[in-house]
């Protein structure tokens, strides 16, 4: 299914990297991503010596990554790591930035989660998506109803799913994870990550063994599929 806009609701940077197949499918196409970044990603650091530059490493990781995706620079919001809230300003943020954007689909983190920011983000999409299509909170723009919804991360073995075949831009999807060096030295599985898909590329092109080569998608229980076959 394609779509003009659509945008990415990212806890923090690095987070829509587990999409960013499907990210780089989509500009290939034409489709306008927007990627909206709640947290800067400030308790993210492995060195004590970071502590104070943490937060400007990771915007200029972020910067990196959307050059290397193609996607325009990224909306920040600017939220302390670990203080991503569900309350009235930043659901009013949310809703302003739907009507603004008008994305025709919406992709988030899910709920089964255990980081209190992806869970933040994921409890704040059913509201804003429903209020941003009312008649409500006029000041924040006309309204703009989202048609689909879909959870990125976070879906555990909730369903129904899509997978999309990604494999062509996993070259691009390690670049793009690579931009991240911080977040690659504190969680040495991103790494590993990297080297799997290279080795999976190189030796077993034609064979998804790890599930590599597609990146899955849950739809959101409002996500309706009229013309679904």
């Amino acid at each position: 299914m394609r779509y003009s806009r659509v945008m990415i609701w990212a806890a923090h940077p690095d987070d829509e990297i587990t999409m960013a197949g499907t990210i780089c499918k989509m500009v290939e196409e034409g489709t306008e991503v927007v990627v909206v970044q709640f947290s800067n990603g400030n308790a993210g650091f492995c060195r004590p010596e970071w502590k104070d530059t943490i937060a400007d490493m990771r915007r200029k990781e972020a910067e990196e990554a959307d050059r290397i995706l193609g996607i325009p620079p990224r909306i920040m919001l600017g939220y302390d790591d670990q203080g991503v809230v569900n309350d009235r300003s930043t659901i009013q943020r949310c809703i302003q930035l739907i009507r603004k954007h008008k994305p025709e689909a919406l992709f988030s983190h899910g709920p089964i989660d255990r980081n209190r920011d992806h869970l933040a983000v994921a409890s704040l999409v059913e509201e804003a998506v429903w209020q941003a299509g009312e008649r409500v909170l006029a000041t924040a723009g006309e309204p703009w109803h989202v048609k689909h919804v879909y959870f990125y991360k976070g879906y555990g073995l909730m369903g129904p799913r899509v997978s999309i075949d990604v494999k062509k831009y996993i070259p691009t999807k390690i670049k793009a994870l690579r931009a991240y060096a911080s977040q690659l030295e504190m969680l040495p599985h991103l790494a590993k990550w990297c080297e799997r898909a290279e080795r999976q590329l190189e030796h077993h092109p034609d064979d998804d063994l790890l599930g590599i080569y597609t990146e899955t998608f849950v739809l959101h229980k409002m996500t309706v599929l009229p013309d679904f076959p």
